[in-house]
């Protein structure tokens, strides 16, 4: 177990873009089957407006581990009536509120990236790393903001990880360092590009754990950080000082504030209010125990 304990004498933290999870599927490990029909995934979509999403992430397809795979036609299949609804609501929301919330589209599939691109979509949130030369190609040419997410296998599996021998964020690094010089070199610029280390794909949950303590060092990658940590299996192995039976959801609102202190720009969460008031709160942050 990895314990947290108590910073004193901080005040001054980020208010990262809070990020909703919009899972339109039936077997995600969180909610899978609850938004998958229209009207529930409207209703959730009008809440996590109101409670201050900044950004609203549209997927498809779980990847969690032994998920369902999907094929392009299969996704589109699952958005092509829910999408264009979801993109007006936003439209219509944004219009009437004076608000910019973005859209992005959770997928590794070229086809599906069109499509949704093609009804207004803002970002690519791509789990696979941006290995698709075409995904490359099309987020060059229509200038598209871009998640570079730290991956080695598309679905979440344990027995694919980073060697536990080896430094975690040495190799992470390495990957992103190299990723990054590579897709500068097919004319994606890196003001396009936001890292996400990839919490809970392909690491262990000490990895991920370690990852989210040491998450400023990522800045010297000089771009955006975006972290996915909601309620993800890891924060089982989370110890909280004298709170022993907090659930993941609990966990996942202490990380986000310690998140916001350490200035991490964007937070991909399940329960946007929550998560809002969480790093709004005029309280000490918690930290990593060393």
């Amino acid at each position: 177990m990895v314990s947290f304990e108590k910073l004193s004498n901080s005040k001054s933290f980020n208010k990262p873009k809070i990020v909703g999870i919009l899972n339109l599927t039936p077997d995600s490990f969180s909610d899978g089957g609850k938004f998958n029909q229209q009207n529930f995934a409207l209703t959730h979509l009008q809440k996590m407006l109101i409670d201050g999403a900044d950004i609203i992430d549209v997927g498809a397809e779980s990847t969690r581990p032994n998920a369902q795979v999907l094929t392009a036609s299969q996704e589109i299949f699952r958005l092509e009536k829910i999408l264009p609804k979801i993109v007006d609501e936003i439209k219509k929301f944004n219009h009437s509120q004076h608000k910019n919330i973005e859209i992005s589209i959770d997928t590794y599939h070229f086809e599906t990236l069109v499509f949704a691109y093609s009804l207004g979509i803002n970002f690519i949130n791509d789990v696979s790393g941006l290995i698709d030369e075409k995904i490359i190609d099309f987020v060059a040419t229509k200038n598209l903001k871009a998640i570079l997410m730290h991956n080695l296998a598309i679905h979440a599996d344990p027995n694919i990880i980073i060697n536990r021998e080896l430094n975690v964020f040495e190799q992470i690094s390495q990957w992103a360092q190299q990723k990054i010089a590579f897709l500068e070199a097919n004319n994606i610029k890196k003001s396009q590009l936001i890292f996400d280390p990839g919490i809970g794909f392909s690491k262990d949950p000490k990895q991920s754990i370690r990852i989210l303590k040491n998450i400023e060092a990522y800045r010297h990658l000089g771009l955006k950080i975006y972290v996915g940590h909601s309620k993800k299996s890891f924060l089982d192995y989370l110890k909280i000082p004298n709170q022993p039976n907090l659930d993941r959801a609990q966990k996942t609102l202490i990380i986000s504030q310690y998140l916001a202190h350490k200035k991490v720009d964007y937070l991909r969460v399940h329960d946007v209010l929550e998560n809002f008031g969480a790093i709004n709160k005029a309280q000490d942050p918690f930290v990593f125990e060393h």
